[in-house]
């Protein structure tokens, strides 16, 4: 799979972390769709069949754990689920995981760190070393 091929969903509430993260997808050469909060979050992430979804865990509305929740309900272990939260507490990491999240990303997230997780689910996707 290349990038261009990927899907990917960035669910996000703060409009500076949304520019930021869109900002490092297209440095490493991917596209991606948004979702403001945890509604809108919800509908897409069930109407279209993603390959990745970099969820934000505390959303207005839906929170991250129930959105992934109804995602998984639509379409089972597709897409790969990454919480996005400023938390790093073991609780947090666990109750992402219990609620079908794949991976977890602490805020503030870098480039560096994102082509690391990108690589961890496609292996080789992202040229590492100088390429970054």
């Amino acid at each position: 799979m290349t990038p261009s091929e990927l899907k990917i969903l960035v669910a996000e509430d703060n409009l500076v972390n949304q520019m930021v993260m869109g900002k490092i997808f297209k440095k490493l050469g991917f596209e991606i769709a948004l979702a403001k909060d945890g509604a809108e979050a919800s509908l897409k992430g069930q109407e279209t069949a993603f390959d990745l979804v970099l969820m934000d865990v505390n959303m207005p509305g839906k929170d991250g754990l129930e959105v992934t929740r109804d995602i998984r309900a639509a379409h089972g272990d597709k897409p790969v689920i990454i919480a996005l939260t400023a938390s790093v507490m073991q609780q947090d990491q666990d109750e992402c995981i219990q609620a079908g999240m794949n991976d977890f990303m602490s805020k503030p997230i870098s480039k560096d760190q994102l082509a690391e997780l990108l690589n961890k689910w496609w292996n080789g996707i992202v040229p590492t070393g100088e390429a970054l």
